[in-house]
Order: structure tokens, then C-alpha cells, then sequence
């Protein structure tokens, strides 16, 4: 990856910065750091909101799938496997 996507600020930069955001909270949450993938998530959101369909669509399908997650662990806090 090119250190530029992370400092841009074009449209496939922020998708760009927005996925990779939610990738290290998906990580993050095998650590039980809930708040971490809660904060990636309705950022992820927002900025899905300003970008065109093709980019918004890429980072909705990952910040959904973070989300469920999330929400299963919310579920069921003691589950390590969720």
C-alpha cells in the first residue's frame, strides 16, 4: 500500500483510510476492545454517506461485516469467538 492513500483526501482515500480503519478494529476486537470497533463503525458510516456508489459500497460491505461482529460480541460478551 502507498503511504499516500493514508493522507489524501480524494474519494478512494477516504473509502481507502475508512476500510483499513475498520480492519484494525475487526483485529481489535479478539482483545474484547468493543469501543474501538464501535467508533470505526459509525465513522465508517458517515463516510460511506459522502462518497460515490462504487466507494460507499466497498466500505458499507466492510463495515457491515465488522458490525455484525460487533454486535455478536455485544450479544455475548464472553464469547471469544464471535
Amino acid at each position: 500500500m502507498q503511504p499516500y492513500l493514508i493522507h489524501g483526501d480524494s474519494p478512494a482515500e477516504r473509502a481507502e483510510r475508512a476500510v483499513i480503519r475498520l480492519r484494525l478494529a475487526e483485529c481489535r476486537l479478539a482483545f474484547g476492545e468493543l469501543d474501538v470497533a464501535i467508533r470505526a463503525v459509525d465513522t465508517a458510516g458517515r463516510t460511506a454517506a459522502g462518497l460515490i456508489p462504487d466507494l460507499a459500497a466497498r466500505v458499507e460491505a466492510v463495515r457491515v461485516a465488522v458490525d455484525t461482529q460487533l454486535l455478536g460480541r455485544l450479544a455475548d460478551p464472553g464469547d471469544a469467538e464471535a
